[in-house]
């Protein structure tokens, strides 16, 4: 059946015209010519041998010639389609050595089929007098570890293994110059076109060697800014601790009870923006502040500035963090609403109990603060207050956009929210 299609193809068609003519008009001509001597030269032998041999000589001629026409046709075609494939060769290989890539082709028994100059020159490839490739053996490492790796565990032989495509695998390879190169290999199956079995493999390897050296560049520099950002906030730290000794050291020389109160409290205000810094420089992230470490160490050091140490503090904060540009106003709204609670609240008790709760829903905070002391007098507004700390607090929330509430309730109760 193949051999019929085969024969009947239309590229076949004048070649089989031409046989099958000469095969009508040779079986004619041999079933006829004897009948037709003998009725002619009416029984002559020497004329009957003299035309059989012309007829067999004739014969050979037209053979010889229509096998010429066949043989020629077919000749023409064959020449025809090698030129068709010598120039889709020179096609392809002009793409393929003008491309950035080294591409490389490698067969089941791991022998370089195919290389372009870049994948000769990049990995080194050797040829012998007849243009086949030497054997194929790279020694490619870890990019990150810098380890040697096994041969047959490569991408190449990886992906005829596993019949997928593997894409960006990364290796470091080092050349006759000690030079490292690190490169980035796609690799994918080739397979058989009549029985779908897998033959090979093709690879495109890119240099990313400037690459890598570009990202290891930004590592540094990012790593050397850290190293800045992180002595800025260190030294704005020791600033701010020195600015707070000093008011402390100014106090000493104050007899009045009201002035070494406000110097206090200016002091704590100073210790809270210090604890920012603090938290900063000693911070992997510095853009964020852990608020719950940060909430527990201000109401610390307030605790400790005031020498109240019969007020229980219950705080609730997990894994909340934010910008410097809102941690800082806040924790001094945090920190003028916790020293309210400890000089007012508790002032005819010897206990109390301060809650702290800070959340986070739905990308909204929630700051709520209770104590269970005297309260707030009768008809307290806020917006009403001419106290320097609550006015701050006021002041301060509305610069991060947020909401306060202040209320009685077994005491005074604090709630604030805010957005990012």
């Amino acid at each position: 059946m193949k051999f019929l299609k085969k024969l009947l193809d239309k590229s076949n068609i004048i070649s089989l015209r031409i046989v099958l003519f000469y095969l009508i008009i040779g079986s004619l001509w041999i079933l006829t010519s004897d009948f037709l001597f003998l009725f002619i030269f009416n029984k002559n032998a020497q004329l009957i041998t003299y035309f059989s041999i012309v007829k067999g000589f004739l014969f050979v001629f037209v053979t010889t010639f229509l096998l010429y026409l066949v043989l020629n046709n077919d000749i023409k075609k064959i020449q025809k389609q090698n030129q068709i494939i010598k120039k889709n060769e020179e096609f392809l290989k002009i793409i393929i050595e003008t491309l950035p890539n080294a591409i490389l082709i490698i067969d089941k028994q791991k022998k370089v089929i195919f290389a372009n100059s870049i994948a000769e020159k990049l990995l080194s490839l050797e040829k012998y007098e007849n243009k086949q490739y030497k054997n194929f053996n790279l020694d490619l490492k870890d990019i990150k570890t810098e380890e040697n790796i096994n041969f047959d565990n490569l991408v190449f032989f990886e992906t005829i293994n596993t019949g997928k495509t593997i894409f960006d695998k990364e290796y470091l390879i080092i050349n006759s110059n000690n030079d490292k190169i690190y490169l980035s290999i796609t690799s994918t199956p080739f397979f058989n076109t009549e029985t779908y079995e897998i033959i090979g493999s093709i690879s495109s390897i890119n240099d990313i060697s400037q690459k890598i050296k570009f990202e290891e560049n930004i590592i540094s520099s990012l790593k050397e800014k850290d190293i800045l950002i992180a002595e800025i906030h260190h030294r704005v730290k020791n600033n701010l601790q020195i600015m707070s000794s000093l008011v402390s050291l100014q106090s000493l020389s104050l007899k009045d009870e009201h002035s070494n109160n406000m110097l206090r409290d200016i002091q704590n205000r100073i210790k809270t923006m210090a604890l920012i810094h603090e938290k900063l420089y000693q911070s992997k992230d510095f853009s964020k502040i852990d608020f719950e470490d940060y909430i527990k160490r201000l109401v610390r050091s307030v605790m400790q500035s005031y020498n109240n140490k019969r007020i229980k503090i219950d705080i609730h904060v997990k894994n909340i963090s934010l910008p410097i540009d809102i941690a800082v106003p806040f924790g001094l709204i945090i920190n003028e609403l916790f020293t309210n609670c400890i000089k007012y609240a508790f002032c005819d008790r010897e206990e109390g109990e301060i809650i702290i709760n800070f959340s986070l829903k739905e990308n909204k905070y929630f700051f709520y603060m209770k104590d269970n002391g005297c309260g707030l007098p009768p008809n307290f507004l806020i917006e009403k207050v001419e106290t320097l700390g609550l006015k701050l607090v006021r002041t301060l929330v509305q610069q991060i956009f947020g909401q306060i509430e202040i209320k009685n309730n077994d005491g005074t109760e604090v709630i604030i929210t805010f957005s990012l």
